[in-house]
């Protein structure tokens, strides 16, 4: 979770993080167990409540509790998953509200922007996360999208830290002109280590986290994360001043935003389109 983007909208809604409302992050690995022990901890420190981050982990805080407040701060393709399907056709959601992402074309999209970066950018590398349950599908939506655009995609697979340089090494084995890196928690929580890998490789890389840009990426279509995480702080706001989760619906988010950071291109010796810069939503430089 972007922290600041969180923190500064419950500032502007009157609360004081550290003084009036104390924020416990808990980061970990995606597995079920980790996730399990995690939300149990939570529910243990009976904390007023629990926001989460992508479907596993508001799945694991569902089943850890049916009292306490459980506020979905992001989450990916929820039609397709029978848990989120349920809690928006049924309205089967008990204690958890908040915000999901309906938009479903983001990774093709994303890959349409990556191959007009750079002459020749018709050799794209995808990374993706081994582990998660949504990336074979997005895979294939990749997969199809690159046929229209005339683009040749490589599919690299990675379910763990080790598994990064080999994946990297084998990306620049088949010439790969640059790389997608599909969105996942695991990719999220490691971009530092990505965008070192792509420096490494001179590999151009596109994220679905404008933090990565932060850390030396090069371009990311992402949700607008200020706008985001200001609406989940909205709903943490009405939860912590009495509001019940069933009342208040669940939001469809789809507001994306394109991001290109112009000193990273300076130092791969890329020129970024004129054409591209105008589709940007803002440039970093």
């Amino acid at each position: 979770m972007p922290r600041d983007s969180f923190e500064d909208a419950l500032r502007e809604l009157g609360w004081s993080p550290g003084s009036d409302v104390i924020l416990d992050y808990r980061e970990t690995e995606k597995e079920g167990a980790a996730l399990t022990e995690t939300a149990a901890v939570l529910v243990r420190r009976r904390v007023d409540v629990i926001v989460t981050c992508g479907g596993r982990a508001t799945r694991a805080a569902q089943q850890a509790t049916s009292a306490i407040p459980i506020v979905i701060a992001a989450t990916t393709d929820p039609n397709r998953s029978d848990f989120f399907f349920d809690m928006l056709v049924h309205g089967r959601r008990k204690n958890v509200t908040g915000v999901v992402l309906l938009k479903t074309d983001a990774a093709p999209t994303a890959l349409e922007l990556l191959s007009q970066a750079g002459p020749g950018f018709d050799r794209i590398a995808v990374l993706w996360d081994s582990r998660s349950a949504f990336h074979p599908s997005r895979l294939n939506a990749v997969e199809n999208a690159a046929r229209s655009l005339g683009v040749q995609v490589r599919p690299v697979s990675a379910g763990s830290l080790s598994d990064l340089m080999p994946a990297f090494a084998a990306m620049q084995h088949d010439a790969a002109k640059a790389i997608l890196i599909l969105g996942s928690p695991y990719f999220f929580a490691e971009r530092r280590r990505l965008v070192e890998l792509a420096a490494k490789f001179r590999l151009p890389t596109m994220f679905d986290s404008r933090d990565a840009l932060e850390a030396g990426g090069l371009m990311s279509y992402s949700p607008n994360h200020a706008v985001l995480f200001g609406r989940t702080a909205a709903y943490v706001d009405k939860i912590l001043r009495g509001a019940t989760p069933a009342n208040l619906p669940l939001e469809q988010f789809s507001k994306f935003e394109f991001v290109i950071n112009l000193n990273t291109a300076k130092t791969l010796g890329l020129t970024i389109p004129p054409s591209l810069l105008r589709r940007a939503d803002q440039i970093i430089q």
